[in-house]
């Protein structure tokens, strides 16, 4: 077997490899983890899409209209800053 780059890694690749194979758990928290933060990001992103394209079809003049009709008053006390 010759050193080069394409198998470097090989020993450090069959290392991880058995331990995934010799503890199922080990494999299924870092399954997990890297499922969750890439489907937070993918939402996070979809969200922000969604606002921007959301913001662009808004109307300021309607906007306005809808808080004039908001009565004027005091805020209730938890409301305060």
């Amino acid at each position: 077997l010759k050193f080069n780059s394409s198998n470097m890694f090989y020993p450090f690749r069959a290392f991880v490899l058995s331990c995934f194979r010799d503890n199922s758990f080990l494999f299924r928290m870092l399954h997990n983890l890297t499922c969750n933060r890439t489907g937070g990001k993918i939402s996070a992103l979809m969200t922000e899409d969604y606002l921007s394209q959301r913001a662009r079809r808004a109307d300021r003049n309607q906007f306005k209209k809808i808080l004039d009709k908001v009565p004027a008053r005091k805020p209730l006390p938890d409301d305060e800053l």
